[in-house]
């Protein structure tokens, strides 16, 4: 990425070590990196070392910049890729800019910038995007699918207590000498519907359990 001073706390980044790019230094040839580079790099310590960079047409072509922070890891593509190396480079003179503005009267705000923006480039042409929009947008399969798991997870449950019925149905049929000598014998209805589903009940408690126990693994570890 190439970023001025300002874009680390404008979109509230933490610094894990070091210093963030700043006016009071010469920072042209200075460096931020987050947390899994250095991992990459296997470095307990980054800050003061130097990344040689190409850039000129030869490989012997090579600029040395000092890592000056390390930046705490944060996700700049979807929470579906791994996190990787990433690297920041110093420039003041970029073709956009990260603004943060309020929610409130949000339209006024942008017109203000528009105007602003007309004011110091009058040959560019003014165009801005969301970022909460730019997110839902990475993130809209996502909801997609979640969705259609919802319904398909209530689906399996109908089905599941429809099989329920159905067996429970079925052991009552098989079962009725039974349930009428105990009401003769003056059992309770509670009594006799607690004997005819307790083990539906202890089943579905261990069945539970069990998914459970595999959901929150699947979740901590997926």
């Amino acid at each position: 990425m190439v970023v001025d001073e300002t874009f680390i706390p404008t979109m509230g980044m933490t610094m894990a070590a070091g210093r963030n790019f700043s006016l009071q230094f010469k920072d042209s040839l200075s460096m931020v990196i987050n947390e899994e580079m250095m991992r990459m790099l296997k470095w307990d310590d980054a800050v003061g070392r130097r990344i040689s960079l190409q850039s000129g047409p030869n490989p012997t072509d090579l600029t040395n910049y000092e890592v000056v922070g390390v930046v705490k890891d944060f996700h700049f593509a979807t929470i579906r890729h791994k996190l990787e190396p990433m690297f920041m480079l110093y420039n003041a003179d970029n073709q956009s800019m990260s603004i943060k503005i309020s929610g409130d009267n949000a339209s006024a705000t942008i017109q203000a910038i528009e105007e602003t923006w007309k004011k110091v480039n009058p040959g560019s042409p003014f165009e801005y995007d969301f970022l909460d929009e730019q997110f839902a947008n990475l993130y809209r399969n996502e909801q997609a699918f979640s969705s259609m798991f919802s319904h398909f997870t209530i689906l399996a449950m109908l089905i599941a207590g429809l099989g329920l019925f159905a067996l429970s149905a079925f052991t009552t049929e098989q079962r009725k000498k039974e349930i009428g000598i105990r009401k003769v014998m003056g059992a309770s209805n509670g009594t006799i519907l607690f004997k005819l589903s307790s083990e539906f009940i202890q089943l579905v408690l261990v069945s539970f359990f069990i998914a459970s126990g595999i959901a929150y693994y699947v979740m901590e570890n997926g």
